[in-house]
């Protein structure tokens, strides 16, 4: 299982009109051990879904805007169209989904998500008001309104969800990292999930899921023959991070007792009779 988080490739190219050589850089993510994407907890559980692109809802075609906000349009009126996406090149997005087989209703006003990055750098997850104001700032345009209308059907963790007992909730996280690409391991963990409640619903026991992911580069060299000819692989790179492996479980062992040492005999002292004068 590859490529759990979705990010976007780096591609770095040397364009010219004839043959032309360029390499293309990603990164891949693997689940650090089996089942690390899958793990159950007290009647809950929490899967980190994989995939390699976001699915269509995250993209809209709206007329494009100037640097002013004006839009663009042709001789005949008509506006140029941009498709934009609800993912900046910058985040990292993350589908999960918590399936509750408890007897109670799991709110999630109480749960906290974070990324750490290979550095222990930790970072929280976006909220659908963060990416709003991220999209607005990078185009300050009216159709960018038109967008976010498209992009509300994008189901997006906030602490307003519950999920009722039997069933599954199904959202994206995302996240800003200070540097996306880096190799190493990256840890995807989920704190305060109410495994168990009081007759007033009142969490009296939380649960912690961390799962873990390995990153590596894969850098590709292409060739293309000329214009129009379809780009080859002639040589493929990979960098992958030294991961220290886990230290075996320690099992405390019992020291047996010594054997008690043998009593020594006790020797009554030696008494010398003089004789009387």
């Amino acid at each position: 299982m590859k490529l759990s988080l979705v990010i976007l490739a780096a591609v770095t190219t040397l364009a010219a009109c004839g043959p032309a050589t360029f390499t293309r850089t990603r990164t891949e993510y693997a689940p650090m051990s089996a089942g690390e994407f899958r793990q159950e907890k007290d009647g809950v559980i929490v899967e980190l879904r994989p995939g390699t692109q976001l699915p269509p809802n995250f993209f809209a075609n709206v007329p494009r805007c100037d640097q002013l906000g004006r839009v663009i349009v042709d001789r005949n009126g008509q506006p140029y169209m941009d498709q934009v996406s609800l993912a900046r090149p910058s985040q990292i997005w993350q589908e999960m989904a918590i399936t509750n087989h408890t007897d109670h209703v799991l709110r999630m006003n109480g749960v906290a998500i974070r990324l750490f990055d290979p550095s222990g750098g930790q970072f929280e997850a976006l909220t659908r008001d963060d990416m709003a104001a991220l999209l607005y700032n990078e185009r300050p345009c009216f159709s960018t309104q038109q967008a976010g209308a498209v992009f509300r059907s994008v189901k997006i963790f906030d602490r307003n969800i519950e999920v009722v007992p039997g069933t599954t909730s199904t959202f994206w996280v995302p996240f800003l990292p200070a540097a996306k690409n880096m190799t190493g391991v990256w840890k995807f963990s989920v704190y305060e999930v109410p495994s168990k409640v009081d007759s007033t619903g009142r969490p009296t026991k939380t649960t912690q899921f961390h799962m873990r992911l390995v990153a590596k580069e894969i850098t590709e060299t292409l060739h293309r023959d000329g214009p129009g000819a379809q780009p080859r692989v002639i040589s493929t790179t990979e960098t992958s991070p030294v991961v220290a492996p886990e230290p075996p479980p320690v099992t405390k062992q019992s020291t047996p007792a010594a054997a008690p040492s043998p009593a020594k005999k006790k020797t009554a002292p030696k008494t010398t009779t003089q004789p009387v004068q």
